[in-house]
């Protein structure tokens, strides 16, 4: 992650992809839950919350002229830590 992005955007970027692995799939399994959704979809709602950040974000980011290199450093941490948390996610639903 400190290759040509600065430290600061690799903190934010660490940080970003904390919340967005974890928090995101909670919220959304909780919310979806009270609405009295089925296994199914449930399991469902939840992996798509936990999938990482998209690439859109880079764009919507660059086109605005905001912190463009914390936005690559979440796209790559998210995707790079998802390969570990996205299967432990799926695997609660097979």
């Amino acid at each position: 992650l400190c290759g040509r992005f600065s430290r600061e955007a690799s903190w934010y970027a660490v940080l970003a992809t904390a919340l967005r692995l974890t928090t995101a799939p909670i919220v959304t399994f909780l919310v979806v839950a009270l609405v009295g959704a089925r296994h199914t979809d449930l399991g469902a709602a939840t992996a798509l919350a936990a999938m990482p950040v998209a690439v859109t974000a880079f764009a919507v980011a660059e086109e605005l002229d905001l912190e463009v290199s914390v936005v690559a450093s979440s796209i790559v941490a998210s995707t790079a830590v998802a390969i570990a948390t996205l299967p432990l996610i799926l695997s609660l639903w097979v």
